[in-house]
């Protein structure tokens, strides 16, 4: 019995095999992917989704013509810092029905000041 060597240059069997199983995962993993992307938001079971029939004719005057946020025409720019022991409080989330009424009962009895900013489709609701 003669054992066969491979030729030179040829690639092992089991180095095709890793490189066949890796791109049967990569494959699988984009479709699922695609898959789940389609039926999420196209069909409208995320939060998220975009209604049908949106139009520009609905953005109001004040945004699409209301002019640069911060206007230097003049040359007068300047930077205003707070005043001495004072700390700017600001919520990057929410709002959340359990715990955004918890955090102004806590913020009001305190008399404190914050500042929320409403992020993902919440700012859209």
């Amino acid at each position: 019995m003669s054992v066969r060597r491979p030729s030179k240059g040829a690639v092992p069997a089991s180095v095709r095999a890793h490189w066949f199983v890796l791109m049967a995962v990569v494959f699988a993993l984009g479709v699922a992917l695609a898959v789940q992307g389609y039926m999420h938001h196209l069909a409208g079971i995320a939060d998220d989704s975009v209604p049908a029939g949106g139009s520009a004719s609905t953005v109001p005057d004040a945004v699409s013509h209301g002019g640069p946020v911060v206007d230097a025409r003049d040359g007068a720019v300047r930077t205003v810092g707070p005043a001495d022991h004072t700390l700017a409080l600001t919520f990057d989330d929410g709002p959340d029905p359990v715990w955004t009424p918890q955090i102004l009962d806590v913020l009001r009895k305190h008399h404190v000041h914050a500042t929320f900013f409403v992020v993902g489709s919440a700012a859209i609701d």
